[in-house]
């Protein structure tokens, strides 16, 4: 049993010390191990060499992912404090069915259109959309009729869930057409609640 002590000790020392060495690329020429127990059965059997290279690319490569990953973490962190989340609080008494357009970042050029965002008769929403600090765009109508819609700037929507890319071509695709939208300002502000009065 000391005899595994001391082996192991041995190899633990041997390890660290060459860890140390790992930035010069020093590699040892060959380190095998067996241990065997009373009756000559093998139970460690080891090799520095055999690997080694392998061993080494794929700490190097779990190193970059996890420094990526760390980034971009940060990234949406960062995009994320520089955004209002978008809450319509419907003071009707239908459903509104809301679209909204954003820009798809702080100080990006380009919109993302996105709706139907639906809210219950006197009640709020939350909804998971985060709008960058600047402008935005709003259109909603009710289930009964109700529009509140804006003259600021038209874009095109559907009859059905989308979010996509504002087109900056005039005129709709088929199978789309122009509404009016308010445009709206924000900034330093973590939730942009937007009434619907009747």
């Amino acid at each position: 049993m000391s005899n595994t002590l001391i082996f192991t000790g041995l190899v633990d020392y041997t390890a660290r010390k060459w860890a140390a060495f790992s930035h010069l690329n020093i590699r040892p020429i060959t380190m095998k191990m067996v241990l065997l127990d009373r009756k000559n059965h093998t139970i460690l059997a080891a090799s520095t060499n055999a690997g080694s290279t392998l061993m080494l690319g794929t700490r190097w490569g779990l190193s970059v992912v996890f420094v990526s990953l760390a980034t971009l973490l940060i990234g949406v962190g960062e995009a994320r404090s520089q955004a209002a989340q978008l809450q319509v609080c419907n003071q009707s008494n239908q459903t509104a069915y809301v679209a909204v357009a954003r820009h798809a970042g702080f100080n990006d050029p380009r919109l993302i259109l996105s709706g139907w965002y639906n809210v219950g008769p006197d009640s709020c929403n939350t909804f998971n959309v985060f709008i960058p600090w600047g402008d935005f765009y709003l259109y909603a109508d009710g289930d009964q009729g109700g529009v509140w819609s804006g003259n600021d700037t038209r874009f095109c929507v559907t009859d059905q869930a989308f979010s996509r890319w504002v087109d900056p071509s005039p005129g709709c695709p088929p199978g789309l057409y122009v509404v009016g939208f308010n445009r709206y300002y924000t900034s330093g502000t973590s939730v942009v609640t937007w009434n619907l009065n009747p």
